[in-house]
């Protein structure tokens, strides 16, 4: 979804630093690539593909998923959000991040209830020195401290139902396992989805990495943003079922695919003079639900949005060894 305050995703950085799902039989989804280049491509996982890594969320109702680390904190990772990222203690108690019973990981976004989880940026945008309580809880969580799932290449790919409302910015995503040592966007970031209420039936892609910021994104620190966007067929939303969301990740591009269309690839050898390819080396995988504020890319929440919001995960997969890696 950096400054440091964790991390990026618009820069989005997520404006991030700085600025997210089934397709009927035989539609022709709309794409709109605002990156670099399109190319043919295979749909689906190509020939050669094998399985390294699976989080299948089976379990009782209400337990924590295994392996992944909770990231908490209510400093506006970079974007001005509202919402408090719990722990994995704090979950126990406010259920943002928990199995539900039916094979799915719940990513919860609440209003928050505890005077204790203060908040750097209210819904204006605006940074409050001494903070105040969070208006919002959920949950944001990495594969940081899963070997097998900080992959360098293969493909990335997840089941997910998003949420839908005003203000409400889920993602899955990206970054570059040296991270807490280099910062971003030096570490590279890859945003596989990332969708804003204010589009409920189109998701975005994009690559960050050291470059130049783009004029027409006007709340992006420096780094690069190359960016693609997928459009369901007839006025569809992605909270209504859901989607595999992809990216096939090789030396020289990333290709982005919704449901095994292919909708854009992103060259190395295309990216413009000054902007670097960051993309050789391991990173780590994220969901998260962020809440936005008046200067964040999805906007704030208002009166139309309905708390709590969900995120449905069916499984997340990490792949190796493709034809063309």
């Amino acid at each position: 979804m950096p400054s440091l305050i964790p991390s990026p995703r618009w820069s989005r950085r997520r404006s991030l630093l700085t600025l997210l799902v089934a397709l009927a039989a035989g539609a022709i989804a709309v794409a709109v690539p605002l990156s670099l280049t399109s190319r043919p491509q295979a749909t689906g996982p190509r020939r050669g593909w094998h399985l390294v890594w699976s989080s299948n969320f089976n379990g009782p109702a209400g337990t924590v998923p295994s392996g992944w680390t909770f990231e908490a904190g209510g400093s506006g990772w970079g974007n001005h959000e509202q919402e408090y990222y719990v722990d994995r203690g704090q979950d126990e108690v406010t259920h943002n991040a928990v199995l539900n019973g039916h094979g799915d990981l719940a990513i919860n976004v609440s209003r928050n209830a505890d005077a204790a989880l203060v908040c750097s940026y209210d819904a204006a945008g605006s940074y409050l020195p001494y903070g105040q309580t969070c208006a919002y809880t959920s949950a944001r969580l990495d594969t940081s401290a899963i070997p097998a799932a900080n992959p360098t290449y293969g493909r990335i790919e997840a089941r997910i139902r998003l949420p839908r409302g005003p203000g409400i910015w889920p993602a899955f995503w990206a970054l570059g396992s040296d991270f807490p040592n280099v910062g971003w966007p030096a570490c590279g970031e890859i945003d596989v989805m990332e969708t804003f209420s204010r589009t409920p039936g189109t998701v975005y892609a994009h690559l960050h990495g050291p470059g130049a910021a783009e004029p027409s994104v006007p709340w992006q620190q420096p780094g690069t943003a190359r960016q693609a966007r997928y459009t369901l067929p007839g006025g569809q939303a992605f909270s209504s079922g859901f989607h595999v969301f992809a990216a096939d990740w090789y030396p020289g591009h990333i290709s982005f695919s919704v449901d095994g269309h292919v909708y854009e690839t992103i060259d190395r050898a295309n990216l413009p003079s000054g902007d670097a390819w960051v993309f050789d080396r391991p990173f780590y995988l994220l969901l998260n639900i962020a809440v936005g504020s008046a200067r964040s890319p999805s906007g704030a929440p208002d009166a139309a949005t309905v708390f709590p919001q969900t995120m449905l995960v069916n499984w997340v997969r990490v792949y190796s060894g493709g034809a063309g890696t």
